[in-house]
């Protein structure tokens, strides 16, 4: 059952180890963006709400050979940690998760030189999906995402991603990391809410911090947040066709 499925006249099946494979999972199913490997332009993008991984085996997007596959994974414990601060032999340490977990905790470590931090996530031993893919895939959190995107940031900005039922922030003051948090939301008022409980904890003006949204076409949310923010971005389903 395929909610989207958006393919742009550029995209070459033939051509697929020129592009790049994202998967992200969400509580309702996945979305498989493909995106060209030199530019990270995207050409296609299908969303689908199948998690019976045997039957994704004939999902189309999994059938083609890629320059690099990307697992986005959801609900995963995770931290950051100033880089004078952090031991990588320690990294689990770091989790908020308990001392039996820490000791089975399978670290994934992403330095952001800009911040000046050390992201760490824990993820599954076992992702099912991996074994439909044939070339090896790298497992990511979605603020690991969301920061790479805020490194372009000059000012204040912050960046947020609705993906189901989860919400990631990332606040920053140009070069300064400000706060990275995920919350789980049920409405757009949910949203609302805690965009705007971020913007009043840091003291930012509405009217002049930059605020980007990614989200998946929900226009109501949109129109509930322009009434306090100003939104400079948005890009519906992540893909531009």
């Amino acid at each position: 059952m395929n909610n989207t499925d958006l393919i742009s006249q550029t995209f070459a099946a033939e051509n697929s180890q020129n592009y790049n494979l994202i998967i992200r999972e969400l509580s309702d199913g996945f979305v498989f963006e493909v995106n060209e490997a030199a530019s990270g332009q995207r050409v296609a993008i299908r969303t689908t709400s199948q998690k019976d991984f045997e039957k994704l085996q004939d999902e189309p997007l999994l059938q083609l050979v890629y320059n690099q596959a990307k697992i986005i994974t959801k609900n995963l414990p995770f931290a950051f940690v100033p880089k004078e601060f952090f031991d990588e032999e320690q990294a689990h340490f770091y989790l908020p998760i308990t001392k039996v977990q820490q000791k089975r905790a399978n670290v994934e470590i992403m330095e952001i030189e800009k911040f000046g931090v050390a992201g760490i996530f824990n993820y599954r031993e076992k992702i099912e999906i991996q074994n439909i893919i044939s070339e090896k895939i790298v497992v990511s959190h979605p603020l690991f995402e969301l920061l790479q995107t805020a490194e372009s940031a000059v000012e204040k900005a912050i960046f947020v991603e609705i993906a189901s039922q989860n919400m990631y922030i990332v606040a920053v003051d140009g070069a300064k990391l400000l706060s990275v948090n995920a919350f789980e939301v049920k409405t757009n008022e949910d949203i609302a809410y805690f965009l705007l409980l971020t913007v009043n904890q840091l003291n930012f003006d509405v009217n002049e911090v930059v605020i980007e949204i990614i989200c998946e076409g929900n226009k109501a949310l949109l129109t509930l947040l322009k009434k306090y923010c100003l939104i400079t971005h948005h890009e519906i389903n992540r893909v531009k066709l």
